[in-house]
């Protein structure tokens, strides 16, 4: 497989990490200040959240939800600018970059092996805090790799056609334009369900895509839109398989992604 393009400004919305825990002990009611003492430089934000019941495949694969312990917390650390966070939760660890300023502005958004190196060091951060009070980090039980990507037709247009954006689209014939009819992007969808090599395993890839036409800033013009959600998941038993998770699924959506998006739609976002 090929190196997927690095673009200068992706339409990436936002990217998650998450790593459920076989047990809870990632830290308990009374210590939650003393683990944020640990990442407060670079999150120093704590946001309280509800408690998160853990990927949907944990689910389908036969998994109870991780909220059925009760009494669980879950917390947000949260970075100066709001764009990145650590998650915890008794059972739960997980680090997101999200997007937040429009589509067509550009966000610092850090790159993948930024997040997943910041990832690796939140977790030996935390499990160091654990030798120190002679505990231990829990064993992972699942990982799952997400990527909420947003793409919008260019400022001004109102109509556009999904073959412009997504390369599994067919085009819609019409005798008086070759180039084929506009199609409003509203209530479309698309999903399926692929398989990534991971070693001598597998992970499972759900992509989701919804096209739709949102109101613009300007005006009751509307503005077609593309939402691609990409999650990768799979059942893990060592803090080593996450690692090599991290890889191949990342690799594997990136290359997707190219595959997927026409080279049209991909000239907006300088290729590096």
């Amino acid at each position: 497989m090929k190196s997927a393009t690095r673009y200068s400004h992706p339409p990436v919305n936002e990217v998650g990490i998450t790593v459920s825990l076989a047990d809870v002990g990632l830290f308990n009611p009374f210590n939650v200040q003393s683990l944020h003492e640990q990442l407060a430089r670079e999150f120093p934000s704590v946001q309280r959240a509800d408690p998160f019941d853990g990927a949907d495949f944990e689910q389908f694969a036969g998994l109870p939800p991780l909220t059925d312990v009760p009494h669980l917390s879950r917390w947000w650390f949260i970075s100066s600018d709001g764009s990145n966070l650590v998650q915890v939760q008794d059972n739960l660890l997980a680090r997101n970059w999200r997007r937040l300023v429009g589509i067509d502005e550009p966000a610092n958004y850090p790159g993948f092996d930024e997040i997943r190196s910041s990832f690796h060091n939140v977790r030996a951060t935390i499990s160091e805090w654990h030798r120190r009070q002679n505990t231990r980090l829990p064993n992972p039980r699942a990982v799952e790799l997400m990527y909420d990507d947003v793409i919008g037709a260019p400022k001004g247009q109102t109509r556009a056609l999904l073959s412009s954006v997504l390369n599994h689209v067919q085009r819609e014939p019409n005798d008086g334009d070759s180039r084929g009819e506009f199609v409003p992007m509203g209530n479309w969808q698309n999903a399926w369900l692929e398989r990534i090599p991971v070693d001598d395993s597998e992970a499972t890839l759900s992509v989701q895509i919804v096209a739709a036409s949102l109101p613009s800033a300007e005006g009751e013009e509307v503005r077609p839109v593309i939402r691609i959600l990409w999650k990768a998941s799979m059942l893990v038993a060592e803090w080593e398989q996450v690692d090599t998770f991290l890889d191949a699924a990342h690799a594997y959506i990136a290359h997707r992604f190219d595959s997927l998006i026409t080279d049209e739609a991909k000239l907006r976002w300088s290729a590096q």
